[in-house]
């Protein structure tokens, strides 16, 4: 019971700054965001989102998700920021460039990680993240952040 607790009281605080979101340890919504998908021969995982200001545009936050990626295949094979998408409304940003964002070559049956940087409009707190190598969608995520 002491993880939860310190869990629900982590994700209480409010700050405009910066707020660190374990995703699955919220509501059932935000556990599918944890969810491993499978696509393009690797196993997807995000597995932890925060929202900070940016210090260059008091009308916009970065959105910041860390990825795990298991290459399963008998090659090496790539995998980068720009493969994924972030779903705002009905707006698809791409990832920001002005912050962090990886691009890995994954070593057969091994793992890497890395983190996407998107920059949104101020408040918003429901997105969804997809993976799209080559502009087709082969996965998704939803987050929505309280």
């Amino acid at each position: 019971a002491t993880p939860f607790i310190l869990a629900a009281c982590s994700g209480s605080k409010s700050t405009t700054d910066s707020m660190n979101i374990q995703t699955s340890q919220k509501n059932t919504d935000d556990s599918k965001a944890s969810e491993t998908k499978f696509a393009n021969y690797l196993e997807i995982t995000p597995e932890n989102l925060r929202m900070v200001a940016d210090g260059s545009n008091d009308k916009k936050q970065i959105v910041m998700i860390d990825i795990k990626a298991v290459n399963t295949s008998a090659e090496k094979t790539g995998i980068g920021a720009y493969d994924f998408r972030l779903k705002v409304k009905d707006k698809e940003v791409t990832p920001y460039e002005n912050a962090e964002n990886f691009g890995l070559d994954i070593e057969s049956k091994k793992e890497a990680k890395g983190t996407l940087s998107f920059q949104i409009d101020k408040g918003e707190k429901e997105f969804t993240l997809s993976y799209n190598p080559h502009g087709k969608e082969l996965a998704s995520w939803k987050f929505n952040v309280n």
